[in-house]
């Protein structure tokens, strides 16, 4: 089983590799790339969610050759939605399975107008969501690096429109953290989007406990599929 991989923001394709360790036996994850992070660093940023999506539509061939599910955490979880709809609007193979972890369903996102803020409010903001690890948010160096491409993936997600789609004929699991209470109310709702009943998996901690979780959570997983 191939796991295709797709990063929260800020994040690149290295960003889930402390889950290698704990693949189900069988297993292989790949990471999907795009501009302005990772190896693609040098390019400039997408400031557009469609664009991105589109990025990764063209590496869908070469990457995948067999059965797949499709994970994403956070701004993952939507750019793994919208590329199960494009797989299915171009007749491509569409994954057994999609993961999704700490993001509202579609139907319930709004535009925040974060792009208005400056840089110290725009750290505030994410350190009242726990959008970063401390380790990021406590060290300017690193921070210096990290703020223009995360402020470029905030601004794609702010910049979405949600449209009605047919359900999707692909299962799908949301997991969240039990700290995350503002999700609670609006992750059932990403039941309107599959044709499946969906399943909902509450992990202890806040919006990244995919850290201290990640054997927990691949555990559950696998045997999701």
């Amino acid at each position: 089983m191939l796991l295709l991989t797709l990063p929260f923001a800020g994040g690149n394709e290295t960003s889930y590799g402390f889950l290698r360790p704990f693949l189900p036996k069988g297993w292989e994850m790949v990471s999907m790339t795009q501009p302005g992070k990772g190896t693609r660093i040098s390019e400039p940023p997408l400031t557009d969610i469609h664009a991105i999506v589109g990025c990764y539509l063209a590496q869908f061939d070469e990457m995948v050759k067999g059965p797949y599910a499709i994970y994403g955490h956070s701004m993952g979880a939507m750019l793994a939605y919208l590329l199960t709809h494009r797989l299915a609007e171009t007749g491509r193979p569409l994954p057994q399975h999609l993961f999704l972890s700490s993001f509202p369903a579609p139907a319930h996102h709004h535009d925040r107008h974060r792009g208005t803020m400056t840089d110290e409010q725009f750290i505030a903001h994410m350190r009242t969501l726990g959008g970063l690890p401390p380790a990021v948010l406590d060290e300017p160096k690193l921070l210096r690096i990290i703020l223009p491409m995360l402020r470029a993936d905030i601004a794609a997600i702010d910049s979405y429109r949600y449209l009605d789609h047919e359900p999707l004929a692909v299962p799908i699991t949301v997991m969240f953290g039990s700290q995350e209470t503002a999700l609670v109310s609006s992750v059932r709702d990403w039941q309107q989007e599959s044709m499946f009943p969906l399943r909902l998996q509450r992990f202890d901690g806040g919006h990244f406990f995919i850290y201290p979780k990640a054997e927990e959570m691949m555990r559950f997983m696998g045997g999701a599929l």
